[in-house]
């Protein structure tokens, strides 16, 4: 539904943000659903809003080598996992995932297909999938306390954590988590940071702010974040900009907004950047200036006019605010062309069938979900077809009629 990517596209609620955009919770997708912070689908990665100021969105700065060496994910149980990792003498990478979630794919398409991620994970880890929904999925999520998705727990061969990465991550920052976990995980990093070389390396402090993150240790990352804006002070290595954008993501929500603006203002070319505008347009939407999202939007489809997650965010939120109705329409039907997805395209058609009905539409809304449930695949997309059909018969009731068919997009 229009809600389920507008949930994938912001992660957990804009208001809790000390997560990575990407990943959410599936209670929460059932109301509405960057984020790229997607799908961002995008870009805490996020967490981003997925659970540290994430950091999901869509495709946000996603990373995929022009070479393909995919991540081999053994055909395995956990328990044949564990006696593959301790023969082999590696660490287990599961990544949780489920049917519904789209930034899943996303990790799928786009950063276990960079040809360094999968070198260095088919090299240190034996890596399975694990569908947290079904089978022995569901008692081993549990067990690892997932509740968002994607999730990657990395586990020793008998079966104690790691590390772990909460939502959608891109290549690069990906590496990093890999290594981490591959080099024996918080603590190892914390003793690194105290040796001669480590004190002074803010790539060491980047990584041991960015651990702290995965952990929920807000205090303890923020102060490893200023550790290193204060040894590249000249952003020489880039990475003052980089801890910049993660000391926001880290704050509470009172804080992190002007440390977000900040951060977009001074780096707005940063792959974070995706992330910063997603949360700060909710922002926008929470305090009731939507007039100031609309801007905003605009502003960022002057260099991203294909970004459909967020032209699709703004629609709903519109929608829910019964605000600016005109205005989301027309940007809803501007994603439904900027997206080659067609389940993305059911969920932004959905989106559309929201506004129209708010406009007072609700023939019209029937006939946009009408084309939204055209482009599902019953075995694919069973619990969007359900919502999406729920929504057509609340339309339905409304317009006094029933409609079926086929009709031209709008």
């Amino acid at each position: 539904m229009g809600k389920n990517l507008f949930r994938n596209s912001f992660g957990l609620p804009a208001l809790d943000t000390f997560s990575y955009i990407g990943g959410f919770h599936k209670e929460l997708s059932k109301r509405i659903v960057m984020m790229n912070l997607t799908k961002n689908r995008a870009a805490v990665a996020m967490t981003g809003i997925a659970a540290f100021g994430w950091v999901v969105l869509l495709a946000v700065g996603m990373i995929s080598g022009n070479a393909r060496a995919d991540v081999k994910f053994k055909e395995a149980t956990l328990a044949e996992a564990q006696k593959m990792a301790a023969k082999e003498k590696k660490v287990i990478m599961i990544d949780f995932y489920t049917d519904w979630c789209i930034w899943c794919k996303t990790l799928d398409r786009t950063t276990y297909s960079n040809q360094q991620v999968g070198e260095y994970a088919n090299e240190h880890f034996v890596s399975v999938k694990i569908n947290a929904e079904k089978g022995e999925g569901t008692q081993i999520a549990k067990k690892y306390g997932v509740t968002g998705y994607p999730t990657i727990v990395f586990i020793s061969a008998d079966a104690k954590e790691v590390s772990r990465v909460v939502g959608y991550q891109d290549a690069e920052p990906f590496m990093r988590s890999m290594k981490l976990a591959g080099e024996g995980g918080l603590s190892a990093l914390v003793k690194k940071s105290l040796t001669k070389t480590g004190a002074t390396d803010p790539g060491v402090w980047m990584e041991l702010g960015e651990a702290y993150s995965k952990d929920n240790q807000r205090m303890p990352a923020m102060q490893a974040f200023d550790k290193v804006m204060m040894l590249d002070k000249d952003n020489h290595k880039k990475l003052k900009e980089q801890a910049l954008y993660a000391k926001a993501f880290a704050m509470d929500t009172m804080q992190q907004i002007p440390a977000l603006e900040q951060a977009y203002k001074e780096y707005p070319d940063r792959p974070e950047a995706r992330q910063a505008f997603m949360i700060l347009m909710t922002h926008d939407f929470h305090m009731g200036a939507y007039e100031v999202a609309f801007q905003r939007l605009n502003k960022w489809l002057e260099k991203h006019p294909t970004d459909a997650s967020a032209m699709n965010a703004f629609a709903w939120s519109a929608a829910e605010g019964n605000q600016m109705l005109g205005q989301a329409e027309d940007m809803a039907t501007r994603a439904v062309f900027a997206t080659e997805d067609l389940r993305e395209r059911a969920e932004i058609l959905d989106t559309k069938a929201e506004v129209v009905f708010k406009s007072g539409r609700p023939a019209d809304a029937v006939v946009y979900e009408q084309q939204a449930l055209m482009l599902l695949k019953p075995d694919q997309d069973a619990k969007l077809i359900k919502n999406l059909q729920e929504q057509k018969e609340k339309f339905e009731k409304a317009a006094g009629t029933t409609v079926s068919g086929t009709v031209e997009a709008h």
